[in-house]
């Protein structure tokens, strides 16, 4: 399934919930009717379709892994990278993680690295100095 731009989800969205409001309306009938006794949610919507379809919107970037090496290790190589201090606080491998998700639509590598060094730079500032 591909990702969805902005405008695409939501018509896709409106789409679905016009249809599932149609099923729920249905089934409530059926009961009233005396023709279903009950109904089960997950016979109402299909979970699993959901769920792929709910996170097709947070695929990474096709380069996001080899951007996550080349940020960590330019990183590293200045003194930003922060890491696991075992209280369960955020580190800079998080952070650099967020990069190839938030920068999916990035239009190269290029920018998608760019990016992911803001992100560090900015996460460094706020984890050392402003706590």
């Amino acid at each position: 399934m591909k990702s969805l731009q902005p405008a695409e989800a939501i018509e896709y969205a409106r789409n679905r919930k016009d249809e599932w409001l149609a099923e729920y309306s249905q089934l409530l009938q059926d009961q009233e009717d005396g023709r279903a006794s009950q109904f089960l949610l997950s016979e109402l919507l299909d979970i699993q379709k959901i769920y792929e379809e709910r996170h097709v919107r947070f695929l990474p970037h096709p380069d996001g892994d080899e951007v996550d090496e080349v940020v960590a290790e330019w990183a590293k190589k200045h003194g930003l990278w922060i890491g696991n201090q075992g209280d369960g606080i955020e580190t800079s491998a998080e952070v650099n993680e967020m990069n190839k998700y938030l920068g999916r639509f990035a239009i190269d590598k290029k920018r998608l690295i760019v990016s992911g060094k803001i992100y560090i730079i900015l996460f460094y500032i706020d984890d050392t100095i402003a706590n």
